[in-house]
């Protein structure tokens, strides 16, 4: 999984803030820091699992890339429709979310009943 460095940079502050902040323990802020690492490489699987079953199923035509209107700009560009061999992996590369990139995968279908 490919993390921006904007993202990991103001990941990092805004745990040293809050640290001082409420004056919490470092392993505190070391436990949330982890959980959020494997909350994202989390997201990260599951998105590439969702892209390989929409691109191996036969009725899916084309895949939309669904971003929030609040997204980093990195997100913003990657929104839209692709054919099943251009679309993109998410997270994009540079992804600044707070977050995590919250984008997601839309098939576009040939037929919707068998």
């Amino acid at each position: 999984m490919y993390k921006g460095r904007n993202q990991r940079n103001r990941s990092k502050i805004a745990l040293c803030e809050l640290q001082l902040r409420f004056e919490l323990p470092e392993t505190a802020v070391t436990t949330y820091a982890d959980s959020t690492e494997a909350r994202m490489a989390k997201r990260a699987e599951e998105l590439a699992r969702s892209l390989a079953q929409l691109k191996a199923n036969p009725r899916v035509r084309d895949i939309r890339v669904i971003v929030s209107t609040d997204a980093c700009p990195a997100c913003k560009e990657v929104a839209g429709t692709y054919t099943k061999d251009n679309v993109p992996a998410l997270p994009p590369e540079g992804c600044s979310c707070p977050r995590g990139c919250e984008g997601h995968y839309q098939p576009m279908l040939n037929e919707i009943y068998p």
